[in-house]
């Protein structure tokens, strides 16, 4: 039964990683959109802050990336030996 929750908790780091990397993909996405937006609408100061958070985005997506990387790497390290 230890064994069983140990892999269902093992099992969540990786899903909780994943939910974070998603969201970050998401989230660059709109603050992109809306830049394209703002840009368009010639509001220089909203559009850059909008570049500015869809960076911020970006460096979180591939901190997300690498921790979720690592999460499955470590699992399989722990499930293979």
């Amino acid at each position: 039964m230890t064994a069983f929750i140990k892999l269902e908790t093992k099992g969540f780091d990786c899903m909780k990683f994943q939910t974070a990397f998603y969201k970050e993909i998401y989230l660059e996405a709109i603050c992109n959109k809306a830049a394209l937006i703002f840009k368009r609408e010639k509001n220089k100061e909203t559009s850059a802050l909008f570049k500015k958070m869809a960076a911020g985005h970006t460096e979180k997506r591939i901190a997300a990336f690498d921790a979720l990387k690592a999460a499955q790497k470590e699992a399989l390290r722990k499930r293979c030996f």
